[in-house]
């Protein structure tokens, strides 16, 4: 009776942390990222994926685990409030953005969504 009670606990624990670590993988996050120009080829090249690329690297696959709802101003910063409350809007989990005049956008936006300034 003692080794059975044994092996079912460890059983249980064993079983415990892949099912809450499955669990956690079933959750899509979605970053929000603040462009300030247009997503022209070279701006895509340059900026947009290096940042997809060390996503993947550390394991964010888009369409898997991780979604990116990208907002481009197109180079008119009258356009950060409006695309800073729509990435509000639509509750992404971060928002990623660039100069200090998009970050005070995002700020009057929200005070509870983290902010990560490339």
């Amino acid at each position: 009776m003692k080794r059975r009670t044994i092996f079912g606990f460890a059983a249980a624990v064993l079983a415990g942390p892949g099912r809450l670590f499955a669990q956690r993988l079933g959750r899509v996050y979605r970053i929000g990222y603040l462009g300030t120009q247009a997503p022209t080829p070279e701006v895509r090249d340059l900026v947009f994926e290096p940042f997809r690329q060390g996503l993947r690297e550390k394991g964010w696959i888009e369409g898997k685990n991780v979604v990116i709802d990208a907002r481009w101003a197109e180079g008119r910063p009258e356009r950060y409030p409006e695309l800073a409350a729509e990435l509000v809007r639509i509750k992404v989990d971060v928002i990623v953005a660039g100069p200090p005049d998009v970050l005070v956008a995002i700020r009057k936006e929200s005070q509870t969504i983290p902010i990560v300034a490339a």
